[in-house]
């Protein structure tokens, strides 16, 4: 007769609650808070990220047929429910709106929920495929404790989100879990109170196969109290040894190590439309959304970006682009809002758009503005157009009418005017600064001058005020320049910039106009 398997010898019984360590030692080493955070509707939410007040499912294949996954409230009061048959479902709601679970969509958007936990935390674990746990210990202070914190999550992902979840927060990240996939939204901050609170939940809510939960029942077990009397022994052998660690990583009596989540060198967001859009106004309501994420996003890495890049996709055309480019680094939502809805105007959709994905890849270090301590100005000191809303304004016109239409001068390291600035050219160092009086419009060829007793003569007589500046250089380019700049006014009060050639000829030339 075969031996069975050996069982490792036991305790007949869960040990007692230990009593709780003293304050000293409860400073030294604080207990660990998990927040939970469920989401039972994400395999819906993935398709259609706002919950919107229609009766959906999304519906899997099990057992050659199609059958409901997951419901919205809508289709759930209209009686739909998991594991119906999609054909029964259509008959108790004509009107249903039916997707596909999507694991790898559910999976995607749990991801997106992980960067924006990011602001609350850095231990973030996903429990795929519709589960958070994040560790708040370490960061409840700074948000003005744990029930400020928890209001402000849930704010966030109801308002902004736009999810339904559960949450539970308790010392221990399995014990979390349980509580908020129950519904029961417990706190509980001690782990010696953890046997009574979890005690009144179900068996039903371990993570253990449906014979084994039948098992349980047909020994009279019916909730998780009735477990903690059950010899571990008998538990071990008869359920195997997995369930009995699994009770003790619940209650924290062993340790339950958990990957955290690693947040990715670049941002991509993605949304499937539930339909083909065909106008733009839909468009940007979507994008802006994605634009909000991406706010997130940079925020919690201190970062800006030049530019973003929006992917449309169309079902039988290639994907098109739109590029959001700004003249310096940001990371303000409205802005590129802003400039994202002057390009949108300007777009005319070849094809109904799919889908849309928002990419960002290239980051700069955040700079913060220094802003005056004062925001009204003195009475005695002149309005002044600050240098960002200028730069606001060119973003915009640039949007609005094309990257062509504004020209960017960018000064260069060369003495000779002509050659001193370049016309709509990127550069990532700063531009040269340029000490000396320049004027603003610079002749495309200086222009010969006539003199009267040896004087310059432009419309009259040119009286020199200010100079003479040298300038010897390019000889290196075969293009050498001798000349000595004066700045001079004609004898209508007129600005000009001329010079003087310094060869033997000595003749007189307008090379620029001061506004």
């Amino acid at each position: 007769m075969a031996k069975s398997p050996a069982v490792l010898p036991l305790p007949l019984s869960f040990p007692p609650e230990v009593p709780p360590p003293t304050s000293q030692a409860k400073a030294e080493t604080p207990q660990p808070l998990w927040l939970a955070l469920a989401f039972p509707k994400l395999a819906l939410e993935a398709h259609d990220g706002q919950q919107r007040d229609i009766p959906a499912v999304a519906v899997k294949e099990y057992k050659g047929r199609s059958v409901v996954h997951t419901a919205s409230r809508l289709a759930e009061m209209q009686g739909v429910g998991a594991g119906m048959p999609v054909n029964a479902a259509y008959a108790l709601c004509p009107g249903l709106v039916v997707y596909p679970a999507n694991e790898q969509l559910q999976l995607d958007r749990l991801q997106q929920l992980a960067v924006w936990a990011e602001q609350f935390t850095s231990k973030i674990n996903l429990q795929s495929p519709r589960a958070l746990l994040l560790e708040v210990r370490g960061s409840m202070k700074l948000f003005g404790g744990l029930p400020a914190m928890l209001d402000r999550i849930r704010q966030q992902l109801t308002e902004q989100w736009q999810h339904s979840f559960y949450s539970a927060v308790t010392p221990t990240p399995m014990a979390s879990l349980l509580l908020a996939f129950s519904g029961q939204g417990d706190v509980v901050q001690d782990k010696q109170h953890l046997r009574s609170v979890l005690g009144r939940l179900s068996v039903n809510r371990l993570p253990i196969g449906v014979k084994k939960k039948q098992q349980l029942r047909n020994t009279g077990v019916r909730l998780l109290s009735d477990v903690w009397r059950l010899p571990r022994e008998g538990l071990a052998r008869r359920f195997g040894p997995e369930l009995v660690n699994y009770l003790d990583r619940t209650l924290g009596l062993i340790p339950d190590p958990l990957d955290f989540f690693a947040s990715p060198d670049e941002f991509e967001a993605f949304y499937e439309f539930p339909m083909e859009i065909h106008n733009t106004d839909l468009l940007f309501n979507v994008a802006r959304q994605l634009l909000q994420q991406l706010a997130i996003f940079l925020r919690q890495r201190d970062a800006c970006i030049n530019q973003c890049r929006f992917q449309l996709y169309h079902d039988r055309q290639a994907a098109a682009s739109v590029i959001i480019g700004v003249r310096q680094p940001t990371r303000d939502q409205e802005q590129l809002a802003s400039l994202l809805e002057e390009h949108l105007n300007r777009l005319s959709l070849e094809a109904p758009v799919k889908s849309i994905k928002l990419v960002a890849t290239d980051f700069v270090p955040f700079s913060p503005q220094t802003l005056s301590l004062f925001l009204e100005p003195a009475l005695d000191q002149p309005l002044d157009c600050g240098e960002s809303d200028i730069e606001t304004l060119l973003e915009q016109l640039q949007a609005r009418m094309g990257g062509d239409v504004i020209r960017t001068f960018h000064s260069v390291a060369d003495h000779r005017p002509e050659n001193a600035y370049r016309v709509n050219e990127a550069s990532a160092t700063k531009s040269e600064l340029i000490k000396q009086q320049r004027p603003f419009w610079l002749l495309p060829e200086p222009r010969l001058l006539p003199q009267k007793n040896h004087q310059p003569w432009f419309q009259g007589p040119v009286a020199l005020i200010k100079g003479p500046e040298r300038i010897q250089a390019g000889w290196w380019a075969g293009r050498d320049v001798s000349r000595d700049y004066y700045i001079a006014v004609d004898n209508r009060g007129s600005r000009l910039w001329v010079f003087q050639e310094l060869s033997e000829d000595q003749r007189w030339y307008l090379h620029g106009l001061f506004a």
